[in-house]
């Protein structure tokens, strides 16, 4: 017990003495700091003043203490070194263990090594760090630590190579092999800087990011602002996604996503990959609520080799519809080029529609077609056609003009209504209403139909057929033709006329009314044989020259050299 007493005494009074300062070194009481220590053992090597203490080592020093296994305590260099079970309980409250720890009393830091943990409060939070270095400067509270580093702040697990802590700046930065879980929000990258009081941070190198809503971000650097609830992620960004229930994938130089909303916007070499559709862009604008892209600045999408392109898409998930507007470019799977200002494809309905200057290069059923208007509708399931405003079209070298134009593509068949006009190659028919009929090349005109043939004709009647099989073209209901037979004038009129196209002979029937070479010709029927230049009349026949007229149930008239034949109850008055 006297021994124990004794020992305890020359403890207390070799560790009262100021221990920053050096042998031979005055200083006034008043400025010394005093520390205390107590073990089982301790030996004093003078030579070298150094205490080594051993054995449930406590020191005591400026509120802070120390325990271990072992102390050597060098007071020329001012630097101690505890080792075994070191445990360090800071005066502000932070408790460290390790293995080893030292202390620099001149450049006032510490430094743990193996095993390190580090339990301290931070910013109001706990902050939990193990690592195998550690090493803090005890006046700025500032640490470095590395080696298998791992650190707990805020409800966040970071890990790394190395971990610097900036306590006034409140910064974390962390390199190689980074990694910070934020409940389930993964970033991995070569280097991170964490901002604890905006709840910021700034990713550099190799940047990994897994949302907890399973999006993937990967990219060279990635800036999250925790005030702004939004990231950046910068060159070669790659995202992968879920969106309306199906995969997304999206690279580009630049992508920006607001976090309480979901929002996006890309640009700088864009790509999306979406519903096996592929879009290219400047920029992409991403609206999460609406479930709605747009894209613009060059912006192309390409549907299984569908391609628009124009100067902005707008995309809408959910419904597969999207609206193109400025220089669009469709370029459709059956080869169709369409061409317009504005664009609309409801993919609910199979149908598209193009406006504003809309010009059409298509085949149908082996003929080319070319069509420009100011609307355009399509039904993509059955291939069917609505044009309007200023149509035209161009198809086996035949030009159509109309108000509007329907073309049935199971039947090959089209409707021109309003002002509609067909020209063939000189040969031109105007009507209320056309109806072509593409496979035959046949047609029906209805309502102020006027035929202008290529040999001068002009045809007029309020219906209208040109059968090309049969090479007949059929006017009915007040007709009226005006020609040229046997070098002069003809004119009729009827309300039935045939006209055999390949030999220009005609029938006309029905209230038939000509007047040729200054004669008045009626009757029921007239046929005309062109080659013969020969025209009968049947039924209640008459013929009027001068005051002169003859009657008869069958008259013959040569135009060639102007000999009439009638035949059966013949009546004629004359002048003698």
């Amino acid at each position: 017990m006297k021994n124990r007493v004794i020992m305890t005494l020359l403890i207390i009074t070799l560790c009262s003495i100021n221990l920053l300062a050096q042998e031979g070194i005055k200083e006034e009481p008043s400025e010394r700091e005093r520390a205390k220590l107590s073990s089982q053992r301790l030996r004093y090597i003078k030579e070298e003043n150094i205490y080594i203490a051993t054995q449930n080592v406590l020191l005591d020093y400026e509120g802070n203490q120390i325990s271990s296994d072992k102390l050597r305590l060098e007071r020329n260099n001012d630097k101690a070194y505890f080792s075994g079970g070191v445990k360090l309980v800071r005066e502000v409250g932070d408790i460290i263990d390790s293995q080893d720890l030292e202390l620099d009393l001149k450049e006032d830091t510490l430094i743990a090594q193996d095993d390190v943990s580090l339990e301290a409060q931070r910013r109001g939070e706990a902050l939990d760090l193990t690592s195998n270095y550690l090493k803090v400067w005890t006046k700025s509270n500032d640490m470095l630590a590395k080696e298998d580093v791992f650190l707990f702040h805020s409800g966040k697990e970071i890990y790394g190579d190395r971990l610097d802590y900036f306590d006034q700046l409140e910064e974390i930065r962390v390199k190689g092999n980074t990694k910070l879980d934020d409940d389930g929000e993964l970033i991995k990258a070569d280097e991170l800087n964490i901002y604890l009081e905006s709840e910021s941070l700034n990713a550099l190198g190799n940047v990994l990011l897994t949302r907890r809503d399973g999006d993937i971000i990967s990219s060279n650097t990635l800036n999250i602002d925790g005030e702004e609830d939004e990231l950046l992620a910068q060159e070669d960004v790659r995202l992968e996604a879920q969106r309306s229930g199906k995969p997304l994938e999206l690279s580009s130089n630049y992508l920006k996503i607001l976090t309480d909303s979901n929002d996006m916007m890309a640009k700088d070499n864009l790509f999306l990959l979406y519903d096996e559709k592929e879009v290219y862009g400047d920029r992409l604008d991403y609206f999460d609520q609406k479930e709605k892209m747009k894209v613009t600045g060059s912006a192309r999408i390409d549907d299984d080799g569908e391609i628009i392109e124009a100067e902005e898409l707008l995309i809408y998930l959910e419904s597969g519809s999207l609206d193109a507007k400025d220089d669009v470019v469709l370029t459709r799977r059956d080869g169709d080029l369409i061409e317009s200002n504005r664009l609309a494809i409801d993919a609910e309905e199979d149908i598209l529609v193009a406006q504003k200057d809309v010009s059409l290069e298509s085949q149908r059923r082996g003929r080319s077609l070319e069509l420009s208007s100011n609307h355009l509708k399509i039904w993509t399931d059955s291939n069917d056609m609505l044009a309007k405003e200023d149509v035209f079209l161009l198809y086996d070298q035949k030009e159509v003009y109309g108000d509007r134009l329907d073309y049935f593509d199971e039947q090959e068949e089209m409707k021109v209504s309003g002002n509609a006009k067909l020209d063939d190659d000189g040969e031109v028919i105007k009507a209320d209403e056309l109806m072509i009929y593409l496979e035959s090349g046949s047609l029906d005109a209805k309502d102020n139909v006027i035929l202008t043939r290529r040999d001068g004709d002009l045809i007029e009647g309020n219906r209208l057929a040109v059968d090309a099989d049969e090479d007949t073209l059929i006017a009915q209901e007040d007709v009226r033709l005006e020609s040229n037979r046997g070098g002069k004038a003809l004119e009729l009129t009827s309300n039935y006329l045939k006209i055999w196209t390949d030999s220009n002979d005609m029938l006309a029937k029905d209230d038939v009314f000509v007047i040729y070479d200054n004669q008045e010709i009626r009757g029921d029927k007239l046929e005309y044989d062109d080659n013969k230049e020969e025209m009968v009349v049947t039924g209640s026949a008459e013929i009027k020259e001068d005051g002169q007229w003859m009657r008869s149930r069958r008259i013959v008239i040569n135009l060639e050299d102007g000999s009439i034949d009638a035949q059966g109850q013949v009546e004629m008055e004359f002048d003698i």
